[in-house]
């Protein structure tokens, strides 16, 4: 499951993913937020991930496809900074490690356990 909302005064997109997401979940989200009236290709995006969320097994087959998801989102919104928040140090290393697996992306993409920080290196 995705929620998000849009924060246009700091110019945000802020997701939670919990419970469990799939490919088809993560496109289907994208698709939200790109025809959300308040959306803008140049917002940043806080993305957090719930500590019980189950990550799902990136399998050879489904690397192509977040791969080209990933990359033709990140091309739209060029320049834009994806802060992926995590305070499971366990779910960390798995993220990172499937982001390795997927290979380069286009999109600027860092890992933190804390919002500020995150917010903080958007600005930067």
């Amino acid at each position: 499951m995705i929620e998000y909302k849009i924060d246009k005064s700091q110019e945000i997109i802020f997701a939670t993913i919990a419970e469990s997401v799939s490919t088809e979940e993560i496109m289907s989200h994208i698709s939200d937020i790109i025809k959300d009236q308040g959306f803008s290709y140049s917002y940043h995006s806080i993305i957090t991930l719930d500590d019980n969320l189950m990550i799902p097994q990136i399998t050879p087959e489904k690397t192509p496809i977040l791969k080209n998801v990933i990359n033709g989102y990140a091309r739209m919104r060029k320049g834009t900074k994806w802060a992926v928040i995590i305070s499971n140090w366990t779910t960390h290393a798995i993220v990172q490690t499937a982001l390795n697996l997927i290979g380069p992306l286009s999109a600027n993409i860092c890992l933190f356990h804390d919002t500020n920080k995150a917010i903080a290196w958007m600005k930067d």
